[in-house]
Parts: C-alpha cells; structure tokens; sequence
C-alpha cells in the first residue's frame, strides 16, 4: 500500500511560507508523501498539480489576509470536469467552515497526521 499523497499549497499574499516549508517538513517525517507548490498558485494550477502527483489529499495553508475563494474555485473546476475529489484539509489561525476539515496552525503534527490518515481511510472505502 502507497503512502497517504499531499499536496500542499500556500494561499495568501504574504510571501512568508517559512511555517508551510516547516509544515512540509513535519508531515514527510511521520510518512506521507508530500509535495509543496510553493506561493501564488491559481485553482487552475493547484488542479493540475493535484491530478499529476495523484494527490489524496489538498492541504491549503492560508495565510493570515488569504480567503477560502479559491479552494472554493478549485472544488467547482473538479466537480464540473467530473474528476476525482480528494480530501481538502485547510490549515489557518481562524475557523474555516464545513465541508473543509480544518486544524489550526498550533496543532501537534501527531494529531494532524492522525486526522488526515483517518478522513482519507474512510473516503477510500465509501
């Protein structure tokens, strides 16, 4: 069985992804497989990416002045191209409503990576 694929995006116009990068980090040394776009991504990026790396899981990591308008972009191109959904994770220092699993940016990495493993757990059997 493949490890749990990742792909992790920075959303917002800070030009600071130093806690991303350490995020990133983190995330490869308890097992997933993981790759990081970097700053300035467009939905229409971040879906090709997505679909070339066969990502489980799409992790927005929003910036503290980043909207959620273009994970909300993102989630329409998938659905009207009919393509697969993989699980979106948003990681902020504010709340982020349903249907996004939210974690905050203090969050243990244990507790994260438990959460993610178990979402992606359950979408692969339904």
């Amino acid at each position: 069985m493949r490890n749990i694929r990742i792909l992790m995006v920075r959303l917002g116009i800070d030009n600071n992804d130093q806690e991303s990068k350490r995020l990133y980090k983190e995330l490869e040394n308890v097992g997933f497989d993981i790759l990081y776009t970097g700053l300035h991504q467009t939905a229409e990026m971040i879906l090709d990416v997505t679909l070339s790396f066969n990502a489980d899981v799409v992790l927005f990591d929003l910036a503290p002045n980043a909207n959620t308008k273009e994970i909300e972009h993102f989630e329409k191109i998938i659905k009207y191209n009919d393509l697969y959904e993989p699980l979106i994770v948003v990681r902020s220092g504010k709340t982020v409503e349903e249907p996004y699993i939210n974690f905050n940016k203090n969050e243990n990495i244990t507790n994260i990576a438990e959460r993610i493993k178990k979402h992606v757990h359950v979408m692969k059997i339904v």
